[in-house]
């Protein structure tokens, strides 16, 4: 599955801001809001996701580098967080998802993935 190219440079920049912000509004709800955080924590992955998808593996790196930077001027744990719950899996996903693989073997492969991550930053900690 290739990603859409029939759009210019400007628009892939607009769609890197767009991403960005929705994911950053939905990981900042998840972080600080009660009770509709967790809602808002399920959907967080998916502008990247959907982003990258549109625009190709780029689009999605850039959307993730930015949100990360932002997140990290505001909490250095946060950006780790962020990276590791949102910006990792939604890259994996997409990979996977791109490649062809079916939708249950796409989320095997990110959880799993995701999994082995988290166990080697808890290893290194």
């Amino acid at each position: 599955m290739q990603a859409i190219s029939c759009f210019n440079k400007k628009d892939s920049l607009l769609d890197i801001v767009k991403g960005t912000a929705a994911t950053l509004a939905l990981f900042v709800a998840y972080s600080m809001l009660i009770f509709a955080g967790p809602l808002a924590g399920i959907f967080a992955p998916f502008p990247v996701l959907y982003y990258t998808l549109k625009g190709g593996r780029w689009a999605g790196v850039a959307i993730i580098f930015l949100a990360t930077l932002v997140i990290y001027f505001i909490s250095p744990a946060g950006a780790l967080l962020y990276f590791l719950q949102c910006g990792l899996f939604s890259f994996l996903l997409a990979e996977f998802l791109s490649a062809g693989n079916g939708a249950a073997r796409a989320i095997t492969g990110t959880i799993g993935l995701e999994l082995l991550s988290l166990l080697a930053c808890a290893t290194v900690y």
